[in-house]
């Protein structure tokens, strides 16, 4: 039985395929500029705000498959550690790629059948489509409620399979198509689904069903896999006998940090000392000497500072409202909007190429 899935999704509003050339000067300041502004949005996920250097990753992505900076923006999910894309999201983009007619869903009726002896209800669901420039049918992998229950994503704790599985059934077949099909829309990545399902860290192909001691056991035991990050590591054994051929040496005494109200490697003239007046709290006075500082790498270092060190600054000074925050990222802005000015009368004549939209 044909059935088409409608979904609701930004994807259709798509920005024109102009490509983002990062390593282009001019290019990447413009979209600085842009991811800054965005960075500043209350309505992009919490994720990207105040973080542009990901609001310039989400940029470039959009170009990239040729969708909304918003609509990748709200459909990037971090799923222990890796990114993925929202099923609904994919669906979204295959449709609106212009290759392919709206994907549509063939599902079987119920039928009985067991996995390890346990009897279930099964169901296959296919997904299929139109290809617009030859009117070929292609059709992805079948999935159905077995592989869900052999694959391990079924019992699940809190898995979305026991509750909706006919939906998640055509979201894991939609998710097979594009990536059998237009593996160029997905770039690569999984949804956030199938990292749910599936959360090996190293190597996004391995079956969901190997688990920790089955990997130790193709290393036959003189490695051991980190459970938590993936990574190869000397079991007990050979870190011990590293550490008898290492010989014993007495660690050095912690340095003594110093007064931090300024940051180590950091040297301040006596123009920036006359600039910060002894009237400015002490730790506020620390932050503008960094901002200071960051000024020799030009205005992509101060709006760089100001992006990574937001939280920093927030915790250090009793949180965003209070007003020696304020006075930082006042600072930093007022930095930033000077450098920019004195970098455009620099390159005055120029004719920047880096327009983004």
């Amino acid at each position: 039985m044909d059935q088409a899935l409608t979904t609701t999704t930004e994807t259709a509003v798509a920005i024109p395929a102009q490509a983002l050339d990062l390593f282009n000067l001019s290019a990447f300041k413009d979209a600085y500029h842009i991811a800054g502004i965005l960075a500043k949005s209350q309505l992009i996920p919490k994720a990207f705000q105040g973080n542009v250097t990901d609001c310039i990753i989400a940029m470039e992505m959009a170009q990239r498959i040729g969708a909304g900076v918003f609509a990748v923006m709200q459909s990037l999910y971090i799923v222990h550690g890796k990114p993925g894309w929202s099923a609904t999201f994919i669906i979204g983009a295959l449709n609106a790629c212009g290759r392919f007619a709206p994907l549509r869903f063939d599902i079987t009726e119920p039928t009985e059948t067991a996995v390890n002896g346990k009897k279930i209800i099964d169901r296959v669901c296919t997904a299929w489509t139109i290809e617009k420039g030859t009117g070929e049918r292609l059709e992805g992998p079948p999935v159905s409620i077995e592989m869900a229950h052999r694959e391990g994503w079924f019992d699940k704790s809190g898995s979305k399979w026991q509750t909706m599985p006919e939906l998640m059934l055509r979201y894991r077949a939609a998710t097979f198509f594009g990536r059998l099909y237009a593996p160029d829309v997905l770039m690569g990545m999984r949804t956030a689904e199938e990292l749910v399902d599936a959360p090996l860290p190293n190597d996004p192909d391995i079956e969901a069903t190997i688990g920790k001691s089955d990997l130790n056991a193709r290393f036959g035991g003189k490695e051991t896999i980190d459970a938590e990050t993936g990574e190869i590591v000397a079991p007990p054994a050979d870190r011990q006998a590293q550490h008898r051929q290492q010989p014993q040496q007495t660690p050095p005494p912690p340095e003594d940090p110093g007064p931090q109200e300024e940051p180590q490697g950091q040297t301040v003239d006596a123009a920036e000392k006359d600039q910060i007046t002894s009237e400015i709290p002490p730790k506020v006075k620390a932050f503008m000497r960094e901002i200071n500082a960051a000024t020799k790498g030009g205005s992509i270092a101060v709006d760089t500072w100001r992006a990574k060190h937001h939280n920093r600054v927030a915790n250090a000074l009793g949180g965003t409202e209070t007003a020696q925050f304020k006075q930082v990222m006042e600072y930093a802005d007022d930095t930033f909007k000077g450098m920019l000015e004195a970098e455009a009368d620099q390159n005055k004549g120029g004719k920047s190429n880096g327009s983004l939209f």
